[in-house]
């Protein structure tokens, strides 16, 4: 009880810095907005009761975004559509988590110490790369292909048709999220972003492409779309 207005405070604090995030990531992993923010909402439940470490704040992140694209867009690539390809990636995802709590209590995440930095660094470098391509089209107001060659290949073609008020709310978001710090760091420079960028957006009636409604209450559980999942290439699951 004697940290619980610390832990309050933090909690505020990091629901606050994430869920934004969510959103953005949920929408770059290739399925919706709602999406990351369900995972967001749900990953920190389970963490707290399953969790090891007090001060680790699980959220979705970066590199597993891009992980979980690559996954989306090559399962949907095999099957067709999302629809059909929702099984194999729960599948995948559900196979995924049950590899990793392995590793836990056979405690290999001690085995991490002997990769070499480079190595490390190569891989973070990869996913920062990836990512900023992958926001290229969005960042101009466009939708942005599936996969890093339809991106780099169009490009130089689509790079014409951009919204320039999408344009500009990106790089006045981006701006924001870099000069807010140097002035106060009491709020989270992703909140101020956010808020601002809404308000620009609304009060100039900019046309740019918005995240659309989100869905209140917690999503109904869909067991039948697991039925769906594909075992016609088992080796693309593991």
């Amino acid at each position: 009880m004697s940290n619980l207005k610390g832990d309050f405070f933090g909690g505020i604090t990091a629901g606050v810095v994430s869920l934004p995030l969510a959103l953005a990531f949920g929408l770059q992993s290739g399925l919706s907005p709602v999406s990351g923010l369900y995972c967001a909402i749900f990953l920190g439940a389970i963490a707290v009761i399953f969790g090891g470490t007090y001060t680790l704040i699980s959220t979705p992140t970066g590199p597993m975004t891009v992980v979980a694209a690559l996954t989306i867009s090559q399962a949907i690539g095999k099957t067709g559509s999302l629809e059909l390809a929702m099984g194999t990636i729960l599948a995948i995802f559900i196979l995924s988590g049950g590899v990793q709590t392995l590793f836990g209590i056979f405690k290999l995440g001690n085995n991490v110490k002997y990769i070499p930095y480079p190595v490390l660094s190569g891989f973070m470098t990869g996913i920062g790369i990836i990512l900023i391509l992958f926001e290229i089209y969005p960042l101009i107001g466009l939708t942005s292909p599936s996969t890093i060659k339809g991106v780099v290949v169009g490009l130089p073609h689509d790079i014409g048709n951009m919204n320039l008020s999408a344009f500009g709310l990106g790089v006045l978001t981006l701006a924001i999220l870099y000069l807010a710090p140097k002035f106060s760091t009491m709020i989270p420079a992703t909140l101020i972003a956010l808020i601002a960028g809404t308000l620009v957006s609304t009060a100039g009636g900019l046309d740019v492409p918005l995240i659309g409604e989100v869905p209140q209450g917690l999503p109904n559980l869909q067991l039948e779309s697991l039925l769906t999942v594909s075992f016609s290439d088992p080796w693309f699951i593991i």
